[in-house]
């Protein structure tokens, strides 16, 4: 079979996105493999939990590289975990895609060969906020709530950046 190893956040509560990325992996694979997989090789899905803990997505990834031969892991929801798989997948010439790890220094200043994501950066993300803040000229004054880990802290600042390009009178007020 052709392995395919997927990381995420399966206790906690995180867990219900986690197993809804998990049962999309699962239907994806059913019809691919209905349809003949690859080149006649089944697709299999090898699961972790990482519990919300980067070290233990990186102790992860790299059991999945070395000891299970995964050439193609996903981290699905945790930005933090997937910049650090990006680097086990560079030296193992394996590919870590970000499921929905938006940070982006996942495929910015991090970036390489071996590493993708499913996904929006929040470079992206920030812009279409900025935008839509563009069209409404009533607000002049925002303050920004994020959470204070990668995510977050990437987007904060993201976001930013794209409004005092896009609307530079708007008074960002914490």
């Amino acid at each position: 079979p052709v392995r395919l190893g997927l990381i995420d956040i399966y206790s906690g509560g995180f867990a219900f996105i986690s197993n809804t990325i998990r049962t999309g992996f699962e239907i994806a694979l059913e019809e691919a493999n209905a349809a003949g997989g690859l080149n006649g090789r089944p697709f299999e899905l090898v699961t972790a939990d990482m519990g919300g803990q980067v070290e233990k997505a990186v102790t992860e990834a790299r059991r999945m590289m070395l000891e299970e031969g995964i050439k193609f892991v996903t981290v699905g929801i945790h930005s933090g975990a997937a910049v650090a798989g990006s680097g086990l997948g560079k030296e193992n010439k394996a590919l870590v895609i970000g499921g929905f790890a938006t940070t982006r220094r996942l495929t910015g200043e991090s970036g390489h060969d071996f590493v993708g994501r499913a996904n929006l950066s929040t470079v992206e993300i920030g812009r279409v906020m900025a935008s839509y803040l563009k069209a409404r000229p009533e607000i002049k004054r925002i303050a920004t709530i994020a959470p204070d880990y990668e995510y977050g802290q990437q987007f904060t600042g993201d976001f930013i950046a794209a409004l005092k390009e896009a609307r530079p009178d708007i008074v960002v007020v914490r």
